[in-house]
């Protein structure tokens, strides 16, 4: 008795299956990216929610494509409605200068000018932190900071501190990145105790609004 062509195909999807099966898979890629749109479109409208704990894999994938080591890699495609970006070799952003020396001399800064500064070295890891709530019991913890050596327009150099929430979004800087200091306390140190006292950032908030090859350090 010959099989029938029911028979033949058992077990092997038809091509109307292979088609639903395809249109399920297309309607739940549009759903997920219709879902990814609005929560974009949320964060625009309410920017609060872009410091959200929940979207720091948002925070660090943004800060890949846009200033990591391989951001010429995610360029914009024809027809996106995006930004041109200039080529940081032809970056014309002006650096700040008599920043660092005004730091070193105790004047007083302009409050209405965000400094403009380039990214000499970038340094990030985990240090012994000392808690507010665990300074009774005497415990340590882990915290990734993010420290920084910046220059200014001349060629001076000053250590710098990111907040702790920055440390994450703070690491994809590298050498050249030009960035604005929108939110930062100047502090002082001694490099050893009878040193003079010598000047820091302690940085809260800041833009990468550039990029250039920093000067020859002499």
């Amino acid at each position: 008795m010959a099989n029938s062509p029911q028979d033949d195909a058992a077990g092997k999807p038809t091509k109307k299956q292979d088609k639903r099966a395809a249109d399920i898979k297309g309607k739940a890629q549009h759903e997920l990216h219709a879902e990814f749109e609005n929560l974009l479109q949320s964060i625009l409208t309410k920017p609060h929610l872009w410091f959200d704990r929940s979207l720091q894999y948002l925070r660090n994938f943004v800060a890949t494509v846009s200033r990591g080591i391989d951001r010429h890699k995610f360029t914009a495609v024809e027809g996106d409605e995006a930004l041109t970006v200039t080529d940081e070799k032809e970056s014309s952003t002006t650096i700040t200068t008599k920043f660092i020396s005004s730091l070193a001399a105790g004047k007083n800064l302009p409050d209405d000018v965000d400094p403009i500064l380039s990214v000499l070295s970038r340094k990030t890891g985990f240090h012994d932190h000392l808690h507010h709530e665990s300074m009774i019991q005497n415990q340590k913890q882990k915290v990734k900071l993010t420290h920084l050596t910046l220059l200014d327009g001349d060629n001076n150099q000053i250590h710098a501190r990111l907040a702790t929430h920055l440390a994450d979004i703070g690491r994809q800087l590298v050498e050249g990145d030009i960035i604005k200091l929108e939110l930062f306390t100047p502090l002082t140190y001694h490099v050893k105790e009878d040193s003079p006292l010598m000047p820091a950032l302690f940085i809260l908030q800041y833009s990468r609004v550039g990029h250039a090859p920093v000067p020859l350090q002499k």
